[in-house]
Formats: C-alpha cells, sequence, structure tokens
C-alpha cells in the first residue's frame, strides 16, 4: 500500500481478522478507522493479537461475509468507485468452511474483487487460492519473504487496471450479464 496515498480522501483500507471457526472471524479496523499509511501498519500489527494458533484452519465465508454486512460498508466505503478489491493474505489453504457461496455473491455484485495471496509452506493448495479469487490472474503464492515482495508489483498491477477497466477483477461478471466468467 505504500504506491497509494492511504487516507479518508484516496485510498481507504479496513482490514479483517481471519480466524478458526471457534476464534471467529473480526474486524480489526473498518474503512473509517485509518487516516495514514502509519494508522494502517499500526492496525497491521495489531493483527498478532488475533492470531490463532489453537486451531487449524480459517473461516474465510465468516470473513469475506463480514466485508460485505450493512453495518461494515457504512464505515466508509465508498459507493461512487469501482475499484474495490479485497486483498486476502493467508499462511494456509487449509479452510474449515466453504466460501465459494460468499465469493460469487461478492464477484457477482461487484462489490469487491478478491485479490488472494498465499504465503509459507502450509500454503499447499493454490487452486484453493484460485477458486476465492475467481482465477489464476488474482492468485499468488510465495514460499519465502523475496518471493512474497516479488508479489506487489502484480498486485498494484492489478489495482491500477481495475481503476482504469471499470473495476473489473478476476472472476467478476461482466455488468448486466449472468453467470461465473
Amino acid at each position: 500500500m505504500s504506491a497509494y496515498d492511504v487516507s479518508q480522501k484516496n485510498a481507504r483500507v479496513a482490514l479483517v481478522a481471519v480466524r478458526s471457526g471457534v476464534m471467529g472471524s473480526a474486524p480489526i479496523a473498518s474503512f473509517d478507522s485509518i487516516d495514514s499509511y502509519q494508522d494502517m501498519l499500526h492496525y497491521i500489527n495489531l493483527t498478532h493479537s488475533y492470531t490463532d494458533f489453537e486451531h487449524d484452519g480459517q473461516a474465510v465465508t465468516e470473513a469475506l461475509t463480514i466485508a460485505i454486512m450493512r453495518e461494515f460498508i457504512q464505515s466508509g466505503y465508498r459507493t461512487g468507485l469501482k475499484n474495490h478489491v479485497i486483498v486476502y493474505v493467508t499462511a494456509t489453504t487449509k479452510f474449515e468452511d466453504d466460501p465459494h457461496g460468499i465469493v460469487d455473491i461478492i464477484l457477482g455484485t461487484r462489490s469487491y474483487g478478491i485479490i488472494a495471496v498465499g504465503y509459507g509452506p502450509l500454503v499447499t493448495d493454490p487452486y484453493a487460492l484460485q477458486l476465492i479469487s475467481g482465477g489464476r490472474d488474482c492468485s499468488f503464492v510465495a514460499t519465502d519473504l523475496h518471493e512474497l515482495q516479488n508479489k506487489v508489483e502484480p498486485v498494484q498491477r492489478l489495482i491500477n487496471n481495475a481503476n482504469e477497466n471499470g473495476g473489473k477483477y478476476c472472476g467478476m461478471r461482466p455488468r448486466n450479464s449472468r453467470g461465473r466468467k
């Protein structure tokens, strides 16, 4: 996000912790909470306190549902913009639930695009990330920090392209059409 002006006027950011089903996913910061890049880093550093090492898997459906809940949307989502994106960063591809239904809703309504980034040795199923993001072009896997840093530019390119093409990310239906692409 360092390439973007993180502020209430420009690039707004919200954070949701994706924990196990036992712990439940939780919003860490709403769109209205983060006023600067430094604020964003502060909230990212808080994510450690939301870590759930006691249980395997992630409640991805719950986390994605939070992102489209009315209360969450009303906390600073700008409906006039068309290039909203969820960047799902994970250290595992083991999910406790099936996120496909909520992914279809998000991509079908074009409320957000989804970019999935898996990092580390527990990311064993790249296809699972592709199903969440809507396709291979919006999914990235990195086994080490160097590879992870090499994913920044392609992610930025997707966001910039969506800004130019009316908000289209992988797997999004064209406006006024049916069926998943």
